[in-house]
């Protein structure tokens, strides 16, 4: 996945930085260096995203799980 990619799905789907570096379990800052092509996109959050883009998952369904994961690990 291209920085332009990222940052387009972003844009569609309506993510954040931080909603993205939450989601992924990293920094803003490590977000942000995606987004300008500083380090490369690690390829399970190109799949992330990719599914959410192509509507095989949705937002609700990863904060439903995301919310899980922390209650778990509370």
């Amino acid at each position: 996945m291209t920085p332009e990619t990222l940052r387009q799905i972003m844009k569609k789907e309506d993510l954040s930085v931080k909603d993205l570096a939450t989601i992924s379990g990293v920094t803003t800052r490590q977000v942000i260096a995606w987004r300008q092509g500083d380090f490369p996109i690690p390829m399970t959050v190109a799949f992330l995203l990719l599914a959410l883009d192509e509507g095989q998952l949705t937002q609700d369904w990863l904060v439903d799980a995301l919310q899980s994961e922390l209650r778990e690990g509370a």
